[in-house]
């Protein structure tokens, strides 16, 4: 897929759930002797938090998969903008859902046994 010159591709999830971006394949798609190589910049927005993440990677002339660094987990936006002169295309974005963290399963099941010791307390 490509985008048209200077426009912005913006991913979000259909429910605005946190997701992670694991990596992009990334092409040139002007081709010739004048053709440039590039370079894109990919902007994340951390769920919850706003803290951008930022990865920039150079593409050439072939197809190559670009990995996202480790902070491309817990995203709710990932956006890039397409170049006048350096135009690319993309295709196959692996995203998957973000899986909440040992500390979150923590505090659940930490709740979870406060109600019951509750409950029990009141049952005596």
């Amino acid at each position: 897929m490509a985008a048209t010159a200077l426009a912005t591709v913006t991913l979000t999830s259909v429910d605005h759930s946190a997701f992670n971006v694991t990596s992009i394949d990334l092409a040139k798609l002007l081709k010739g002797p004048l053709a440039l190589d590039g370079s894109v910049t990919f902007y994340g927005t951390k769920a919850g938090t706003s803290t951008p993440v930022v990865q920039k990677f150079d593409y050439t002339g072939s197809w190559t998969t670009f990995l996202f660094n480790a902070n491309f987990t817990g995203l709710s936006s990932l956006s890039w903008t397409q170049g006048a002169l350096s135009r690319y295309e993309f295709d196959n974005i692996n995203v998957t859902a973000a899986v909440p963290e040992a500390q979150t399963w923590a505090m659940l099941l930490a709740g979870l046994g406060m109600l019951g010791w509750m409950a029990r307390r009141k049952r005596a």
